[in-house]
């Protein structure tokens, strides 16, 4: 069976092992202004928040954001989506994020922090994407 093809209840190792070491680097070396933890034992639903960059219109507001990683990942992207209300040409009013490497460009070289980085990011530039 391959691993796009899984039951939702049947955890790859691949998948709980990535998951676990970018758990671990989040803990003892998170970028700065942001923090991401599992909200369940499968780690499929996240909690993430990011500070506003210095220098942005967004500096000194703290922004919550729920991740959903798929249990194809990292082979699939997970869904990324602002709890916090954002005005930002990038956002949506439901808070999807309009980033490529998310949505087009995905790699398995890509991590939850690497995407929350991405995201901090953003909000330093107010070009549309």
């Amino acid at each position: 069976m391959s691993l796009l093809t899984q039951p939702l209840n049947n955890e790859n190792s691949w998948r709980r092992n990535r998951l676990r070491n970018e758990l671990r680097t989040l803990r003892s070396d998170p970028p700065e202004g942001i923090q991401a933890f599992p909200l369940d034992k499968l780690s499929v639903h996240w909690q993430a928040s990011i500070r506003g960059p210095a220098g942005s219109p967004y500096e000194g507001g703290t922004f919550f954001l729920y991740i959903q990683i798929p249990h194809t990942y990292p082979l699939c992207p997970p869904i990324v989506r602002f709890i916090t209300k954002i005005f930002h040409p990038n956002v949506s009013r439901h808070g999807d994020i309009g980033i490529d490497s998310i949505q087009h460009n995905w790699s398995l070289a890509l991590t939850i922090s690497k995407v929350l980085i991405s995201i901090q990011s953003l909000l330093t530039d107010h070009s549309p994407r």
